[in-house]
């Protein structure tokens, strides 16, 4: 799974930082090998 450890909210928070960019990041999650997303405070919901 490409968000392992993720829960619902911190991947909406995280898929939020790309919407301009949606088709763009699809493809390059789609082929990139491997890929996993990074985690910071922002996604966490750390403030």
């Amino acid at each position: 799974q490409r968000f392992a450890g993720m829960t619902p909210a911190q991947i909406r928070r995280y898929a939020e930082r790309w919407k301009p960019w949606r088709s763009y990041a699809l493809l390059h999650i789609w082929y990139t090998h491997g890929w996993q997303p990074s985690m910071d405070s922002e996604i966490a919901g750390i403030q």
